[in-house]
Parts: C-alpha cells; structure tokens; sequence
C-alpha cells in the first residue's frame, strides 16, 4: 500500500511539474506574462459541460454554502499549487511509518 501512495504521489508531482511548464511555454513564450491557469479554467478546458453541472448539482443536492465557501475557491486557485499538495500529501502517507520498540 506504501508503494502505491509513493507512485501517486510522484505522479501528481510529475503532473505539477508538467503543469507549470506548460503554463510557462503557454504564456511568457508568446511574449505574455507568467500566470499559472486556475483549476476551473483547465477544467473547462477539458469538459465544459461537466464543470456547468457541477454548481447546480452541489447546490441542489449537498448545499449552496459548500458551492460558494468550498468548491468555488479552489476552481480560482491555481492547478499547479494543488497538484504540489496532493503530491505532498500521497508521498507522507506512503512514507514508512517509524518503527516503536
């Protein structure tokens, strides 16, 4: 299981890396300025229709605060940052636990 947390996370982080440069060769090669892209932007990006059922789905089923205080921040953050902490996250779970004697 340790193995498996390790290789997720190394995956996200390859995943972040490949992220940020694809930013960087998106913007400061053609001579714009360097901005990471938001999560909901590069989800739209992916499957628009999917991120639009999205709000009306929480909002309906779960609750509207949880739209406005949880989801939506995250879909402004950008992708790259969340990818670093998800990698993060994974490679300490799949780190060894320390041994007690």
């Amino acid at each position: 299981m340790r193995k498996t947390f390790k290789a997720i996370g190394y995956i996200f982080m390859a995943l972040a890396l490949l992220r940020v440069w694809f930013d960087f060769s998106a913007t400061t090669l053609q001579d714009r300025e360097f901005k990471l892209a938001e999560t909901g932007a590069v989800w739209a990006g992916f499957h628009r229709e999917s991120l639009l059922g999205l709000q009306p789905g929480v909002e309906r089923y779960l609750a509207p605060w949880i739209w406005e205080s949880v989801i939506a921040p995250i879909l402004y953050t950008p992708l790259a940052p969340i990818l670093v902490v998800m990698g993060v996250f994974f490679l300490i779970a799949g780190a060894a636990a320390p041994k007690l004697r």
